[in-house]
């Protein structure tokens, strides 16, 4: 059912600061930036996933939507989104494991600054059932352009995603048995709990 981590999506109250320190992390350059749906975007693609930074941008109820997120979470990680190679396959075992997804929709962005278009189709699993976890799933056919490296010591790829539980049996059942992640490690330990690796695609979601 899933192939990779797309992306993740990080929420910034600043879209321009934002980018800019990321730009210096990364050591290079945007790869996408598009507005809509209440909010701006701006994508750093790595070798092997993508880095989303959305900010609210005006007033409707998109945006009011991400302004609420900020205010109840804050800034930083704020969704998953697992790739796929066939939506209606992955929406229909989606449903079957009872994590009620949207519909499927059809979504297009246009690059502010190239003018060229990316187009795919995605899902949404309900958050109440992914352990307060937003989880996107798409399909895509048209591979993003990669972050222009700005130095030659520019960061090549992401190595792991971070997400910590309070419920370490639930979240295993969660991300091996219903989403079908590989477990490579499971160690416990009484001074920092429990750690779990997940392969996804080439790089680890890890859950502690």
């Amino acid at each position: 059912m899933i192939i990779g981590l797309d992306h993740v999506v990080v929420l910034t109250s600043d879209i321009a600061a934002a980018s800019a320190a990321y730009e210096t992390l990364f050591a290079r350059s945007p790869s996408w930036r598009y507005s809509g749906g209440g909010a701006d975007r701006t994508l750093f693609t790595l070798d092997n996933t993508t880095l989303e930074l959305v900010a609210p941008q005006g007033d409707d109820d998109a945006a009011q939507r991400v302004r609420s997120a900020l205010a109840t979470q804050g800034e930083g990680l704020a969704s998953l989104c697992f790739r796929t190679s066939d939506i209606a396959k992955t929406h229909r075992r989606l449903d079957r494991l009872t994590l009620k997804p949207e519909p499927v929709a059809e979504v297009e962005s246009r690059d502010d600054i190239s003018g060229a278009t990316l187009s795919w189709k995605r899902t949404r699993a309900a958050t109440d059932a992914t352990r307060g976890v937003r989880m996107f799933f798409l399909e895509r056919e048209q591979e993003r352009p990669l972050s222009v490296r700005t130095t030659t010591a520019s960061i090549t790829a992401m190595d792991h995603v971070v997400v910590s539980t309070a419920d370490p049996e639930r979240a295993a059942a969660l991300y091996g048995a219903r989403l079908g992640l590989d477990m490579a490690l499971d160690r416990s330990h009484p001074e920092w709990g429990r750690l779990m690796f997940f392969r996804c695609g080439d790089l680890v979601v890890e859950v502690t």
